[in-house]
């Protein structure tokens, strides 16, 4: 699998819907670039100061290896319209795209293998902390790596 250097961590993030991609372009079976459908755009999601993360690893299980994504993303400030998109986008499938402070943009998720997952509502410790909502992504792709 190849290294990502995350140094930093994550200082931004963008999600798009399945529906709303054209293609997708693969190094070694893994996203490099997408080209949106006309009328499509990536909906940045406004990160809360508490950290994210996405981890990978390799799950070798009897239909054969599996590089397996799974990210959690805090969010702040979601307004209905962003809520309904994120919903609609977890079930159907998405793609993430992730830029870390090192300068490194890297995409997770294909249109054959999307990522899926959850959007809830965290609340926080006191009732001055408000509450965030945790976005919770999965995906699965073949690993293309030395086998």
């Amino acid at each position: 699998m190849e290294q990502v250097n995350r140094l930093g961590g994550i200082v931004a993030a963008d999600l798009i819907a399945i529906s709303g991609v054209s293609s997708v372009s693969t190094s070694s079976g893994y996203p490099v670039a997408v080209t949106t459908q006309s009328g499509s755009s990536w909906l940045e999601l406004p990160l809360s100061l508490l950290q994210s993360s996405v981890q990978d690893s390799v799950d070798d299980g009897d239909a054969g290896k599996l590089k397996v994504t799974n990210a959690t993303l805090n969010l702040c400030d979601i307004t209905p319209e962003m809520k309904s998109y994120i919903d609609a986008a977890t079930i159907q499938g998405c793609i993430l795209r992730v830029h870390y402070a090192n300068g490194d943009t890297i995409h997770y998720g294909t249109k054959l293998w999307p990522m899926s997952g959850f959007l809830i509502r965290v609340s926080g410790q006191s009732t001055s902390d408000g509450h965030l909502y945790r976005l919770t992504l999965t995906s699965s792709i073949p690993y293309q790596g030395l086998q």
